[in-house]
């Protein structure tokens, strides 16, 4: 639980990412199948799922690889 709260700021940043450009992909995609066809609700779920996992995925790397790194670097720096 405590990993969430700390990759919580990121998750709040990237999800805007997807917001905006996952619909945008889908319409585009699946335009041809019926089944997914924007506004029905599959393709909400899926919208929905592919958001709320790419944007946890993206917003863990960003945690792990830029915030983390930044932080040990502020720590050293102001131990000098």
């Amino acid at each position: 639980m405590q990993f969430i709260g700390e990759v919580s700021f990121s998750f709040y940043m990237t999800h805007w990412l997807f917001l905006a450009s996952v619909p945008a992909i889908f319409k585009k995609v699946f335009s041809v199948d019926t089944r997914l066809s924007e506004g029905s609700l599959l393709f909400n779920c899926v919208s929905a799922s592919v958001i709320v996992v790419g944007s946890f995925l993206v917003s863990v790397c960003t945690y792990r690889f830029i915030e983390s790194p930044a932080r040990r670097l502020a720590r050293w720096l102001l131990s000098r």
